[in-house]
């Protein structure tokens, strides 16, 4: 078992990625790829289950979001290069990927551009492109429907809205998820103090807005920068039957789009269902290696 420990590598473009490990120290690697409004510290939640499955879980902040520097601009692909640099640093030939809500088309991305390295890839929850506004409807939180396009048309408002929420209290924060949420997320979230709820959005917004309005325009834009339909990568789609943020239509669209892909329904879960399902989760991306 390994302890948390936080590190940085500079990049080509001599940006720094900052990322921490945790679970099994000598366990497989497996690259986690965090959700929208947030940043590493939320593979906290699958910290348990990382550790029983033998998984060493390397966490990376994306562009813009806590220690990392912002890549103006970025598209979902541009991850895809990031990761590959982040795993030659660590001497990592082979890994899996999960991607954990917005995390999902980031995982994606390793699995297009790194297709001899990447193992296996695992989404949760994991958005679909957003081509249209029908697609955007289909998202079940109404900050995801609002963000989407205030980033792509008027980033500087979505400034502000960063910026006031800042401020924040963690239990104020942690009820507005909840009260968006359906039963069985917070049935899950309920138990957790408020400042595991709301520490990945607060560290996500250290640095400024700046990665999330990255972050909400690359995932919201109709392309992504790469070709699902062209992934050669195992695949799996988990998606809790009770997820009210992603729905299941959403992921049952994101598995009809990649060829090698399996969806895995799991009846009675929402959105945070690797809190209780992280280790079937991690298992299943190793029988995929």
């Amino acid at each position: 078992m390994t302890e948390t420990r936080v590190s940085t590598i500079t990049l080509g473009d001599g940006r720094r990625l900052a990322y921490h490990e945790l679970g099994d120290a000598d366990g497989y690697p497996v690259v986690w790829c965090h959700g929208g409004l947030s940043s590493r510290l939320d593979a906290e939640n699958a910290r348990a289950s990382a550790l029983t499955a033998r998984v060493r879980l390397i966490a990376p902040d994306r562009p813009g979001i806590d220690r990392s520097d912002r890549q103006k601009h970025r598209t979902i692909a541009d991850w895809g290069a990031d990761v590959g640099a982040l795993a030659d640093e660590l001497g990592l030939d082979r890994f899996g990927v999960v991607g954990w809500s917005a995390g999902g088309p980031h995982a994606l991305a390793c699995a297009a551009a790194l297709p001899a390295r990447v193992a296996a890839v695992a989404t949760i929850g994991g958005m679909a492109p957003v081509r249209d506004k029908a697609d955007r409807k289909e998202l079940g939180l109404r900050l995801d429907r609002l963000l989407i396009p205030l980033c792509r048309r008027a980033p500087w408002l979505a400034w502000i809205a960063f910026r006031a929420s800042k401020r924040q209290k963690p239990e104020k924060a942690k009820q507005e998820l909840l009260d968006e949420l359906g039963d069985a997320d917070r049935r899950v979230l309920e138990p957790l103090p408020a400042t595991r709820v709301s520490d990945p959005y607060k560290a996500a917004l250290a640095p400024g807005p700046g990665g999330l309005v990255d972050d909400y325009r690359a995932v919201g834009a109709p392309e992504w920068g790469f070709d699902l339909a062209a992934i050669t990568v195992p695949v799996r789609v988990w998606q809790g039957e009770a997820d009210q943020a992603v729905p299941m239509s959403i992921g049952e669209r994101l598995a009809d789009a990649i060829p090698t892909a399996e969806l895995e329904r799991v009846r009675d879960a929402g959105h945070f269902l690797v809190l209780e399902h992280g280790q079937a989760v991690f298992e299943r991306l190793l029988a995929a290696t």
